[in-house]
């Protein structure tokens, strides 16, 4: 099986659907991130590992963005940032995880609460789904879903993913006494590319 970096090189580096932009993080969006995040974090913290306790700084910002350039340079994960066509607001960030084995690639999102309920978590996550199955070569797209997260969980299930079991959910975030971030099981969705048959989400 190819190296999964090999194959996450040939996923382009933006990517257009109907409303939507996903393109690479550079250092200027930074403070996109920052007001994002400082707007979400009631709603990402028992869902997303990497959000935090609290109102992030400038700082924390320009930290998680250097991490997720490092990452994509590195070939370990392409994390795009989400942006609407129209207006170039940015929606969340998307991205794809080579942590699930060869030939399989996982698919992770987020979008900011002012945001939500726009569809707009499946349109980014479909381009994905369809850019790893399609011309990269991944042979199955999977994602991890907490069972009470109602809304994440639509996503896979509109898009044709099957339940193909569960997995213990990572450890707590350091310094997240709270335990968000972890200490459930996760749902797992998987969707093969013999199996892809939805067109463009959206």
């Amino acid at each position: 099986m190819e190296p999964a970096d090999r194959a996450l090189a040939r996923l382009p580096g933006r990517i257009e659907t109907p409303r939507l932009i996903l393109e690479p993080w550079t250092p200027a969006g930074a403070e996109e991130v920052r007001e994002a995040v400082a707007e979400s974090v009631d709603t990402l913290r028992p869902w997303v590992p990497w959000a935090p306790a609290s109102v992030p700084t400038h700082a924390d910002a320009v930290a998680l963005v250097a991490t997720w350039i490092r990452q994509r340079e590195a070939g370990e994960n392409l994390i795009y940032a989400v942006r609407r066509r129209d207006d170039a607001t940015l929606v969340g960030g998307a991205g794809l995880h080579d942590r699930v084995g060869p030939g399989r690639i996982e698919v992770g999102y987020w979008i900011r609460r002012s945001q939500e309920r726009q569809g707009f978590a499946t349109e980014a996550a479909g381009a994905l789904v369809r850019a790893a199955l399609g011309g990269a070569g991944f042979v199955e797209v999977v994602m991890h879903i907490h069972p009470a997260n109602a809304a994440s969980r639509r996503v896979p299930e509109k898009l044709g993913f099957r339940l193909a079991g569960t997995r213990p959910a990572a450890p707590p975030a350091q310094g997240r006494p709270d335990g968000a971030g972890g200490g459930d099981e996760l749902l797992v969705f998987a969707l093969a590319s013999t199996d892809l048959r939805h067109p463009a989400a959206g």
